[in-house]
């Protein structure tokens, strides 16, 4: 029967769009807080038997855990065949008409989707489905692996197990897989016997939580993706609940593998369903169903192309619908290593009300963290109140409820919107945020299980009816880009494109508001990578708007430590995240809190080019492995960015000793984010080397990517030798340090040392003192002359004065330089006359000073015209003695 509906009464959230649009914010800093402390597991009935009823079904834990380890192994092998068909569908993808950020805003996002995808051809859309299917394929291959190894390692001891089981008193009912564990039903007298036996970690009470169902969307924008082609084709969506009706109308063809799992539920008193039948005899298991893939044209699903897998571990009872532990574990083992789940809808508690964790979200953070598949929880229906929030994991999906008070506002309004009053707040015990992410839950419309003799369709409240919407919309962003994508992607894309708005309480909203039209606007920007203990990664954003926010997002690793304490766990890894103006080397935010494995930035102001940095704080990893996987969204373009690399690239000047040379450094940044800050210090090794000129360390200040700079020093060697000149160049950027090192060997030489002579110059002296003068070029160790073959010293290579006997003579300087090797000048022959010449008669007009041509004759009576210089006048004659030179000059 089809109901019909008053519209005006009741808006339908699952299949109206309202895409929600972020004004701009300010992003608070988010620091770290005291490290977090290991809570003690109180739950733990092998340490605490005092609590204990006296018999009771129970989940036993083992200490071998060996998943983790085998998904390691696995996992590899299977990706390098997924990367590989993803390349189809990128190839494919080249082909969409580009629009910018402007354009797809002026358009509005479903014309630029259909403008985008316009060009595709239908074998090119058809070969996008195939693909997909296959990349699915893979991956479910890839499950049922490391499944099956899990199982064949866990058998032998779960035997063991059982039989201490059946000893004492007990029965067991079932295995685990996902968590190597034993389902029973036993006395308080067996817990001494399995701790005796020295396997076994935990023992809890196999306890039962309830549909998250209260008293009782625009929202989504899921409209987007199903403009583009996708919507949810080629992935197993896991309904676990109480049950699908799979004959619903709208479901119809919907449900592809059913099983029912009520071990433990059948032995409650309260129990009114049955176990034969996969058929919901509640209602919750298929009003999620329809939320999530209802094809019905009016009241779709979000994902209404995937197929369902109806996993009935959630029972109808006299109290309402509840699902034990147990049931619900072996419902998704058998879905993930037999259906192929891809996706896991769970709409039931958790977890104790603002607790930091418990077993339930370390089972389904192991499957998320092992086997790739996403999981999405409900928060709980305990509030308002803070600190109520029930699902505290790190790996899945804590789903809170979005009221939109039943409008469908304009682009961008959301100011009527509000968190559900059910929905539970955060925060956790230690601090996290919790939920995660909100999405419709508030008077949901969707199938009803007694269709038959009443409405087909009916209105609902609960984060059970918000969880749905996100595990849909899960399936659609593995449609679009395959499980190239992991849970750590689609989690960082989803949880970035959240919308926040006037919705400021992270304790309500969580990272804000799903917002599928948003995802599809940043569903590219996307990078997966791993990082090494105490290293940073860095990537490039060019034109970030304010408001604008990058998502850094990782897994906690769920492993059993069986060498210590039976209920410790692997801690998280810490990872943090940076984001800087690259052209200013200033930090616009950072988010470094310690205990979350979400980190969020965002930016209150416009920058041209930012710098996302990621470093792992945690220097020792605990997952015994090197390297953490991890995702970081975008809302604008991000890719992978080497940072600043610096090399050096020294001169090979020729150096003399004593002698200035040039020696020079050259700086280039190989990296593509420029450098900051950058300096350059040179070592010298030899107190014989000085430096002259040029500042060290030396500043370059401001290097660009694939730019260089260089820096120079006048500099002397006081000796000869072969000397290492050091030099270090350092940029201080984006809080960073890089350095460059390299060193050259320069040898200093001593050189040739030229001599050139002055005086004595190649004549005639009358003076027997006369004067040394020459010049040097180059460096001399010592200096001497050589006067009519004796030497005498030069000290300090200084010019002189040099006694000299009549007639001839000869002068030459040497030299040695550092190394020894002698150089002289050139010789000089000269000579030297003392004899007085004849008296003559001074002209009368030079008798007052002066000079005069004359005539006389030589000591030779040679005859001549003379110059005569003043000499000493006795009153009557001026008496001097003449040189040769001076007799016939």
């Amino acid at each position: 029967m089809q109901a019909v509906l008053n519209p005006a009464k009741i808006r339908f959230a699952v299949f109206t769009i309202c895409i929600l649009v972020l004004a701009p914010l300010s992003f608070a800093e988010a620091v770290k807080g005291p490290a977090p402390s290991q809570e003690p597991d109180t739950s733990d009935l092998l340490a605490n038997p005092e609590i204990a009823p006296g018999e009771f079904p129970a989940i036993i834990v083992l200490k071998d855990q060996p998943l983790h380890e085998i998904s390691r192994n696995v996992k590899p092998q299977y990706d390098q065949k997924v990367d590989e068909e993803a390349k189809v569908l990128e190839e494919i993808e080249k082909k969409f008409r580009q629009l910018d950020e402007g354009q797809i805003r002026s358009l509005g996002l479903e014309k630029a989707v259909e403008y985008q995808t316009s060009a595709l051809t239908k074998e090119e859309k058809s070969r996008m489905k195939e693909t997909v299917e296959k990349i699915d394929s893979i991956k479910d291959m890839m499950k049922r692996d490391i499944m099956l190894r899990q199982k064949n390692l866990a058998e032998p001891q779960q035997n063991l197990v059982g039989d201490i089981v059946e000893k004492c008193g007990g029965s067991a009912t079932g295995t685990g897989i996902v968590i190597n564990s034993v389902f029973a039903r036993i006395p308080k007298k067996c817990l001494q016997a399995l701790k005796e036996s020295g396997e076994i970690a935990a023992v809890y009470e196999d306890e039962k939580t309830f549909a998250t169902l209260d008293k009782s969307v625009c929202a989504t924008g899921a409209d987007t993706f199903y403009s583009a082609g996708y919507n949810g084709t080629g992935w197993d969506v896991t309904d676990l609940d109480t049950g699908v009706d799979a004959n619903h109308p709208a479901l119809t063809g919907v449900v592809t593998a059913n099983r029912t799992f009520h071990d433990t539920a059948v032995t409650d008193s309260s129990y009114r369903d049955n176990p034969n039948t996969t058929d919901d005899l509640h209602f919750h298991g298929t009003h999620v169903a329809g939320i999530i893939a209802s094809r019905d044209s009016k009241y779709r699903g979000i994902a209404y192309g995937t197929r369902l897998i109806n996993a009935k571990a959630g029972a109808n009872s006299t109290t309402g619908g509840w699902m034990y532990n147990s049931d619900g574990m072996k419902a998704m083992d058998w879905a993930i290593s037999t259906a192929g789940a891809d996706v896991i809808s769970r709409s039931f508690g958790l977890c104790g009300s603002g607790v930091s964790d418990c077993a339930n979200a370390r089972y389904l953070d192991a499957i998320v963290d092992d086997l790739d598949v996403s999981v999405a929880n409900s928060a709980g229906n305990d509030g308002p109140s803070n600190s109520t929030v029930g699902a505290p994991g790190y790996n899945f999906f804590s789903v809170a409820s979005q009221n939109d008070m039943n409008t469908c506002d304009s682009v961008g309004d959301t100011s009527d919107d509000a968190i559900s009053s059910f929905s539970s707040r955060g925060f956790t015990s230690d601090g996290r945020v919790k939920p995660d992410i909100a999405a419709p839950g508030s008077s949901i419309i969707s199938a009803y299980n007694i269709w038959e003799t009443t409405d087909d369709f009916v209105g609902a409240s609960g984060t059970s009816m918000a969880t749905p919407h996100v595990s849909g919309a899960v399936a659609l962003v593995l449609n679009y880009k395959g499980l190239k994508w992991n849970p750590i992607a689609i989690r960082a894309l989803m949880l970035n494109s959240a919308k926040n708005a006037t919705f400021s309480d992270r304790r309500a909203f969580g990272w804000g508001v799903m917002d599928l039209g948003e995802a599809y606007a940043q569903r590219n920007n996307v990078v997966l990578d791993n990082i090494t203990e105490g290293a940073v990664k860095f990537y490039k954003i060019t034109n970030m708007s304010a408001g604008n926010k990058a998502t850094l997002e990782w897994n906690r690793h769920v492993v059993y430590n069986g060498a210590n304490s039976p209920t410790t766990y692997y801690s998280l890894n810490d990872l943090d995240i940076y984001i800087y103006n690259e052209s200013a080397n200033t930090q616009i935010s950072r988010s470094i809190t310690g205990v979350e494995n979400t980190e969020q930035v965002g930016t209150g102001a416009s920058y041209s080019s930012v710098v996302v940095k990621v470093h792992a704080f945690t220097t020792n990893f605990t997952h015994n492995s090197n390297t953490e996987e991890y995702a970081v969204a975008a809302s604008k373009s991000i890719s992978a960015a080497d940072p600043p690399s610096l090399s050096v690239s020294l001169g090979s000047p020729t150096a003399f000793v004593s002698q200035e040379f040039n020696f020079t450094a050259n700086v280039a940044n190989g990296g593509d984010l420029a450098a900051h800050n950058v300096s350059v210090n040179l070592t010298l090794t030899s107190s014989f080397l000085t430096i002259v000129s040029g500042s060290n360390p030396q500043s370059l200040g401001f290097l660009n990517a694939s730019s260089n700079k260089t820096a120079s020093w006048i500099l002397t060697s006081a000796s000869t030798g072969t000397f290492n000149f050091l030099v270090n160049a350092s940029s201080s950027s984006y809080g960073e340090t890089f350095n460059a090192n390299n060193s050259a060997l320069i040898s200093a030489a001593a050189g040739d040392v030229t001599i050139v002579l002055a005086s004595p110059a190649n004549r005639t002296y009358t003076d027997t003192v006369i004067q040394l003068n020459y010049t040097l070029n180059g460096t001399a160790q010592a200096c001497w002359y050589r006067h009519n073959n004796a030497n005498t010293s030069l000290p300090g290579c200084a010019n002189a004065t040099f006694t000299v006997a009549a007639g001839a003579n000869s002068m030459t300087v040497f030299a040695n330089n550092t190394a020894g090797t002698i150089f002289n000048s050139s010789a000089v022959g000269f000579t030297l006359n003392t004899t007085v010449v004849s008296n003559y008669t001074i002209p009368e007009n030079v008798k007052g000073g002066g000079s005069f041509n004359g005539s006389g004759t030589n000591y030779n009576t040679q005859a001549g015209v003379f110059h005569m210089p003043v000499g000493v006048y006795n009153g009557t004659n001026y008496i001097v003695r003449v040189g040769y030179s001076e007799f016939f000059g």
